[in-house]
């Protein structure tokens, strides 16, 4: 984390003739909403900009990096304290036709940039590239307490969206008694465990503790998102934690097993204690230091994946929110200035400002309903933002971006159909996208919907951003 200074910092106030303006922007979203590569694509474009990018800041204006966390020898601290992201790496893999490595625990991009058309700013940038896979691990923190915890997350499992999957677990709550606490431990968490793997097979991003995807050395416990496997073995899922270690689990628990078996309630809740301690706080504590959030929403993955998506992706943002409590007040804004002024980041008391809501990976839609699924990112979470907005002047926006744009939209011809071509490893495809609604459906199926996957791929040359849609606008809200 960083460090208090001591006293006023005018290191802090100017740099190089210039007022420094900090921003510091945490990505957050689903472990689906493309995080990584919005990322590498968005520092490409403020490094090597593409003619045109810019545009929305007038033709005239260009941005220029004049120092970043990505530098060799003169590189620019982070200022929370986290690794810096490494975007060098996450391009190369792009350029060749990989995937970047999942992002499993936080980092950082800092730079500074300033405008052409102003004299007299620099904007001190940070980019917090939040892990998504810890999101569910926030009502934790929100809750504060095993009790709260297990209190608001069992009818979360009692919903009938999620019911079938939790069906079992519930059952051993209901129906068994707790005579012998280590054999109904080791079954409820055999069961747990069961529920938590239902989640990933249907690609559900509702998985607590997180530890059962990305283990406490942020190495990825698991590949297998969204392969619809019926069945995994007693062995494969023991050896996935849910806490600390695989040895001590921490799934919740009503009250009635909490007053009739106080020894397990009791060793729940330190494991508990220390998994919040170690795992969620330290991830937590970075988004302490944002003044914006972009949020980004994979609106084609939401109707492919069905209702259970929507509603667990909901219940997500519902979590950061209440965690978060984004906006804040003049007053807020002024004591936030002059605190960072004189003690830094650590001591920053405005909080979060204004959220982005981004629909991510746009170009999987066709271009004629873009649009309408931007109309889709409003109603799914205006509702989730609207007392924020109203009691703390939260600023609230809405677009859609491609990171990449790996496809071409075919015009509609008379059989209504949206086809789209891309490429991938050279080769030439054609496919099919699904007209997207002008509302969320009142009921539908995962599968009703169905959008092309094309891989995204950078340019080769390091100094050539991707061609992309969206980001100049989004750069244009951080850089406000």
């Amino acid at each position: 984390m960083a460090k208090r200074a001591e006293g006023v910092n005018l290191g802090r106030i100017l740099r190089k003739g210039r007022i420094v303006r900090p921003r510091c922007v945490g990505v957050v979203g689903p472990f689906h909403a493309g995080k990584t590569v919005m990322l590498t694509s968005l520092i490409s474009q403020i490094r090597h900009q593409a003619p045109g990018m810019l545009d929305v800041f007038g033709t005239d204006v260009t941005l220029a990096e004049l120092q970043s966390s990505a530098d060799g020898a003169d590189a620019l601290p982070t200022r929370s304290g986290l690794a810096c992201f490494d975007h060098a790496g996450a391009s190369d893999k792009l350029a060749h036709g990989g995937w970047p490595a999942k992002t499993v625990s936080a980092s950082e991009y800092r730079s500074f940039i300033v405008r052409s058309d102003d004299r007299w700013r620099m904007y001190d940038l940070s980019l917090i590239d939040w892990p998504g896979e810890r999101l569910a691990d926030l009502a934790m923190i929100s809750q504060g307490a095993f009790d709260k915890w297990s209190d608001a997350l069992l009818p979360t499992l009692g919903k009938e969206l999620f019911r079938p999957i939790a069906r079992e677990f519930l059952d051993r709550l209901a129906n068994s008694t707790p005579e012998d606490t280590i054999t109904a431990e080791n079954e409820l968490a055999l069961a747990y465990r069961r529920v938590l793997a239902g989640f990933v097979d249907h690609a559900l991003p509702f998985v607590t503790p997180s530890s059962f995807l990305v283990d406490l050395e942020n190495r990825y416990a698991t590949e297998r998102l969204g392969t619809n496997t019926p069945t995994w073995s007693v062995e494969q899922l023991d050896r996935l934690a849910i806490g600390v270690t695989p040895g001590e689990p921490v799934f919740p628990l009503p009250s009635a097993w909490r007053e009739a078996a106080p020894e397990l309630a009791t060793r729940l809740t330190a494991r508990f204690d220390d998994y919040l301690a170690r795992v969620v706080k330290p991830v937590a504590d970075a988004l302490a230091l944002c003044d914006h959030i972009l949020l980004l929403v994979d609106v084609a993955h939401l109707l492919e994946s069905g209702p259970r998506g929507v509603e667990g992706t909901t219940l997500l943002f519902e979590e950061l929110l209440a965690w978060v409590g984004p906006g804040t007040t003049a007053v807020g804004r002024g004591l936030d200035w002059m605190t960072w002024i004189v003690a830094g980041d650590r001591y920053r008391l405005g909080g979060v400002r204004r959220v982005s809501v981004i629909g991510t990976q746009t170009d999987r839609i066709h271009a004629e309903d873009r649009q309408t699924a931007e109309g889709l990112l409003h109603q799914l979470v205006e509702p989730l933002v609207r007392k924020y907005e109203v009691q703390k002047n939260l600023k609230i926006r809405y677009g859609l971006a491609a990171a990449v744009n790996a496809t071409r939209s075919e015009p509609i011809g008379p059989d209504g159909k949206r086809r789209m071509t891309f490429e991938t490893g050279g080769t030439s495809f054609e496919a099919e996208a699904s007209a997207v609604p002008a509302s969320w459906p009142l009921a539908w199926q995962a599968g009703d919907f169905a959008f092309p996957r094309p891989q995204p791929r950078l340019p080769m040359r390091r100094t050539q951003p991707p061609d992309q849609f969206g980001l100049g606008r989004v750069l244009n809200w951080i850089l406000r």
